[in-house]
């Protein structure tokens, strides 16, 4: 099941007069803008990390559940 994540941004019309109130407005959506984005990554990020140990895991299970493996692991000790 793969999820999708969205980012709404809304720029709703600035009724600001003051020029460095507006330079603020902006700062601030761009900044939430980054955080959204950063926070998306990381959910890729850990969602991808996950599905490596399972890969990881469920190769390791199936290796060690091969007739003759534990012939070779008892040869081994």
């Amino acid at each position: 099941m793969q999820s999708s994540n969205h980012i709404f941004i809304f720029w709703g019309k600035l009724d600001i007069s003051d020029e460095s109130q507006q330079q603020q407005k902006a700062s601030q959506a761009l900044e939430y803008f980054i955080v959204q984005v950063n926070n998306i990554h990381l959910n890729q990020l850990q969602q991808t990390s996950e599905t490596q140990s399972e890969k990881t895991e469920s190769a390791s299970s199936n290796e060690s559940n091969k007739p003759g493996t534990e012939l070779m692991k008892q040869k081994d000790s």
